[in-house]
């Protein structure tokens, strides 16, 4: 801040004559100042100025600088004053009144015009102005104090060439505390006069370094060194002021401020008072220093110097949360948690104790001091404890924080005992006892069992299911498996088998009997008790019979008396106990009674006819209703059954003699005995020309004789199904052999006839030969033919007398 100073009228009044001496030496000066120009000297112009022949105001021909403080400094002339004219400046002119003498007066003047000579013109003194006193203004800057009204002759601005020729520029001064930057960039210097007026700008007032010389009038501050001294990690108010003085002005406590220093600790500085206050940096102690600089109201300042000892004190060590390397479960690790604790005196520490981890882990201390940690069996997860550190002196604790991984651990089978009694099945829940660490009880699965010796065991999930052997008591064992899809464990299961009392083993009985026959059963000879025998005294019939009668009899007997006329497959159920005491066990079974009814008699009758290659047999009914069919054996060997009383058997060896006989049968498979036997010899009818049968009127047929004419049978079923023919002496039929014969209608050609199914001869008892015809199945039957067209008395069916062609 720039401050004015007061300004006294008999002080004015006694210089008058002396400002007017110091305007005539300002031509002087002025030509002093071309040649301080030229020469880029200093001396002239300082020389003038110390000795009060300049003005304040043309101390400096730079514009002002904004620079804090009351203090303009003088510096030689910049080169750039003659660029600068054609910037809009501040400049500090002169004024000749003789009030302005030891004053300074700043203000923003129009640009002046430059005259092509430098010429200096000195107006008549106004009346003494009464200056106003700016406010202070902020750092670095100082408000513009405006001038008297009265507005001296322009002059032209010092440095500045007033020749068309080119000056040497002097050096550019070095500010000496905080010079303000620029504000434009300057222009080269010129050869010619500038054209237009210089620019005009705030005057900064130039910065000073505290080199201990008067910045401003008097002298400045005497600065005295301090000492302090102050305890590690406290701090201290210094009065640096104290032992501080000023000649001839007086020490501004607000100008105190701190010039360097201190390397280890940090200083802060009372605007008002001036008091300086230091704090040493934690946990420093030893010698410490710092530079203080302070000012008096004249501008002039001074630096001293204040050193500090900073005497130590006891640090206790602190002990810092430790992150614990992470782990996986059921791992051990160690790990220095001393690492990352403070001990500022450097004294050995210790870790003293541990404390239990949250989830139940184990801690201990190493002699290292470093720490163990073990996680709890299959503890996956945040664990957390503390430790406790000692210097020897004090103590500190810190937390420890641990990690640990988790890891799939195999399930854990555990041994199973059961008891059960025998006789029956138990299931076993092996897996109730189980566990596995990371995995649930449910998602864990038997996998596989062995067999145990006196039993069989199998997986019946979600455990396994035990049976004894029968009437097994005792101890028994086996092994399971368990597995949680990757891993699998093995445990054993010990079923102790509690003996009971097993009940007789009954088994069922199966028996036949005949028709209206009783039997007795010994129902008790394939029954069993493993703990002994059965009592005979306790057969009883639980369940009746439905086609007789069963009654226990003594020995464990049972007598079954089916009912009368019956026959067929009959039930009832017994019991029998052991002679256990109090109670004994019982059991029961099923007794089976085929009742076979009394079988057929034998067939009677049987007659056999021998035929070409065949036998043609025959019997009477049996009489008994339940008599369903007959077996014909040849040879004694079954060939067919029948339900006819007849049979032809066919197929036979002509001349080889067969035997027969055969047995009824009736419903319930009963056969009756062998019928009587009957023997047969296929033979084989052989016709020749010869033997042709005639059957014709006499007067036609040679061979024949004494036929009557007429029909002599029909074609049809008669009442024995038979037709007999009565050959004569000349017939050429042979009694005994056997004949084909084929009855043709008179008048049809040979090949269309009747022929006879079957035919078979034999003599008849009064010598006659008769024949039978039978049908296929062996019954009588008729004789089969076509019909055709015969003579008018022939009707189809029948055979006439005629001759046969």
């Amino acid at each position: 801040m720039i401050e004015q100073l007061p300004l006294q009228e008999d002080r004015a009044k006694e210089n008058k004559s002396e400002n007017w001496r110091k305007a005539l030496f300002a031509l002087l000066f002025l030509a002093l100042s071309f040649i301080c120009i030229l020469c880029s000297s200093e001396s002239a112009l300082r020389f003038f100025v110390e000795r009060g022949y300049i003005p304040d105001t043309m101390r400096s021909s730079q514009r002002a600088d904004y620079s804090q403080g009351p203090r303009i400094s003088l510096a030689p002339l910049n080169p750039q004053i003659a660029a600068d004219a054609l910037k809009d400046e501040l400049d500090l002119l002169a004024s000749p009144q003789a009030e302005l003498a030891g004053g300074i007066i700043v203000a923003a003047l129009p640009q002046p015009t430059l005259q092509p000579q430098p010429t200096i013109a000195l107006p008549t003194p106004p009346p003494t102005p009464t200056p106003t006193v700016l406010p202070t203004a902020s750092d670095n800057s100082t408000p513009a104090v405006p001038l008297p009204t009265s507005q001296p002759t322009s002059l032209p601005t010092a440095g500045v060439t007033s020749s068309p020729q080119p000056t040497s520029p002097l050096p550019t001064p070095i500010p000496t505390s905080q010079p303000p930057p620029s504000p434009l960039p300057t222009s080269p210097p010129t050869s010619s006069p500038p054209t237009s007026p210089p620019p005009t700008t705030s005057p900064k007032p130039t910065s000073t370094p505290d080199d201990g010389d008067d910045g401003g009038n008097g002298d400045s501050p005497t600065v005295v060194n301090d000492t302090a001294t102050v305890r590690e990690d406290e701090s201290i108010a210094i009065n640096v002021l104290a032992n501080d003085s000023d000649a001839d002005g007086t020490i501004v406590p607000g100008t105190v401020s701190q010039a360097s220093g201190p390397a280890n600790g940090s200083v802060s500085i009372d605007p008002n008072t001036g008091a300086i206050t230091y704090i040493p940096n934690a946990n420093y102690n030893g010698n410490d220093s710092f530079v203080y600089r302070v000012c008096d109201n004249d501008g002039n300042c001074s630096s001293g110097t204040v050193t500090i000892t900073v005497t130590p004190v006891y640090d206790p060590p602190i002990a810092i949360d430790d992150p614990f390397p992470a782990l996986d479960e059921d791992t051990t690790t160690n790990v220095n948690v001393l690492a990352n604790d403070i001990n500022v005196d450097g004294s050995p520490l210790n870790v003293t104790s541990v404390t239990t981890p949250l989830n139940l882990g184990t801690v201990s201390i190493n002699p290292n001091n470093t720490v163990a940690y073990t996680p709890a069996l299959n503890f996956a997860g945040l664990d957390v404890f503390t430790y406790t550190l000692s210097d020897g002196t004090t103590t500190d604790s810190a937390v420890v924080t641990v990690t640990v991984r988790s890891v799939n651990d195999p399930p854990v089978a555990v041994d199973d005992t059961i008891t059960m009694v025998e006789g029956g099945s138990q299931f076993i829940g092996v897996r109730d006892n189980d566990s596995d660490p990371d995995t649930p009880i449910g998602s864990l699965t038997v996998i596989s069992v062995s067999d145990p010796p006196n039993g069989t065991a199998s997986i019946e999930l979600p455990g396994v299911r035990y049976t004894p052997n029968a009437n097994f008591s005792g101890d028994d064992t086996f092994t399971y498996t368990i597995s949680d899809g990757f891993l699998s464990d093995t445990a054993t299961v010990t079923v102790t088998v509690l003996p009971v009392n097993d009940p007789p083993d009954i088994r069922a009985d199966v028996i036949t009997t005949t028709q209206d026959t009783p039997i007795t059963i010994p129902v008790l000879a394939n029954d069993t008790d493993p703990e002994g025998p059965v009592d005979p005294n306790s057969v009883n019939v639980v369940t009746p019979p439905s086609l007789g009668s069963a009654t226990a009899i003594s020995g464990g007997q049972i007598v079954y008396t089916p009912n009368p006329g019956v026959s067929g497959t009959d039930t009832f159920v017994y019991q029998a106990c052991d002679t256990n005491n109090p109670t004994p066990a019982c059991g029961t079974a099923t007794v089976t009674v085929i009742i076979i009814d009394t079988p057929p008699s034998a067939p009677i009758n049987l007659s056999a006819a021998p035929g070409d290659s065949q036998v043609s047999l025959g019997w009477n009914a049996n009489p008994e209703a339940d008599v369903i069919g007959y077996d014909i054996y040849r040879d004694s060997a079954l060939i067919t059954s029948t339900t006819l009383t007849g049979y032809l058997d066919e197929g036979l060896s002509n001349g080889t003699t067969y035997s027969y006989f055969i047995r009824a049968r009736d419903g319930g498979g009963n056969l009756s005995p062998n019928s009587n036997t009957v023997t047969a010899r296929p033979y084989t009818i052989v016709l020749t020309p010869t033997n042709v049968v005639c059957i014709d009127p006499v007067t036609n047929c040679d061979n024949a004789e004494g036929i009557p004419d007429g029909n002599i049978a029909e074609i049809g079923p008669n009442s024995n199904g038979s037709i007999t023919f009565d050959f004569g002496q000349n017939s050429g039929i042979i009694n005994g052999q056997g004949y084909d014969f084929v009855l043709y209608e008179k008048e049809n050609p040979p090949g269309v006839g009747i022929q006879l199914d079957f035919m078979t001869i034999a003599v008849s008892v009064d010598g006659s030969t008769w024949y039978t015809v039978f049908n296929w199945d062996g019954n009588p039957g008729g004789v089969s033919g076509t019909n055709v067209d015969g003579y008018a008395n022939d009707a189809n069916g029948e055979v006439d007398d005629e001759q046969i062609p």
